[in-house]
């Protein structure tokens, strides 16, 4: 092989080296431009029947929280939403939806799931109170069903009818399709709050007095 045809291959190779190169650059700036994308700016998201809402349906300030029961950030976040709902059921509509951490949390798909067996007999908002509640108790337990079981006699849930819906793969389904919704909007984390289609920096709905002054001016507008 002459060496002027050696030399026009090595030139080849290169520039399609250099091709795949730009290519690659092309392609990780289109997905970081889309992931950005999915993360900022205004939000349609749907609700639906399996859904956990309450307050005013006809309000005009709707507020989604993304949550986990194991993220202790949502446990501790739980008393604001409860006490702010609890002064303004009749001014906002609220709905919780999940975003369990799986990689990170052992026992949040057992504590999802439980909460959608206990929204079976009509004890979601007691159940969530009840879990959160007792978040240190069972969140690093090997027998964490058993442990979230203990609570339910007290918030009027039979125990027997909750574990058998524990088993129907259907309520893991409901979980695991919020889990995806909130993966395709750019969810990351928990809690993650949701103001009429505006994601909502947490600092600054952290505290009861915020998240008052916050939806006050959205229902001002």
């Amino acid at each position: 092989m002459s060496q002027t045809h050696t030399n026009k291959n090595m030139f080849s190779i290169k520039h399609i080296v250099i091709a795949l190169i730009v290519l690659l650059v092309a392609f990780f700036a289109w997905w970081s431009y889309m992931e950005n994308a999915k993360k900022s700016g205004p939000v349609q998201i749907s609700i639906s029947e399996s859904d956990h809402s309450i307050g005013n349906k006809d309000s005009k300030v709707h507020i989604i929280e993304y949550a986990d029961f194991q993220c202790p950030y949502c446990a501790s976040y739980d008393p604001v939403v409860s006490q702010f709902l609890a002064k303004n059921n009749d001014k906002v509509y609220y709905t919780f939806k999940h975003f369990p951490l799986i990689s990170i949390h052992q026992n949040t798909m057992t504590a999802a799931i439980g909460s959608e067996a206990a929204a079976r007999q009509g004890k979601f908002w007691e159940y969530k109170k009840v879990v959160f509640e007792n978040q240190k108790d069972w969140e690093s337990s090997l027998e964490a069903e058993d442990k979230i079981a203990s609570y339910l006699p007290a918030i009027g849930i039979d125990v027997n009818k909750w574990k058998e819906d524990m088993k129907d793969p259907k309520l893991q389904d409901i979980v695991m399709n919020s889990y995806k919704e909130a993966m395709s909007i750019g969810i990351s984390g928990t809690p993650s709050i949701i103001i009429n289609g505006e994601r909502v920096d947490l600092n600054q709905v952290s505290t009861l007095e915020d998240l008052q002054k916050y939806v006050d001016n959205e229902l001002a507008k």
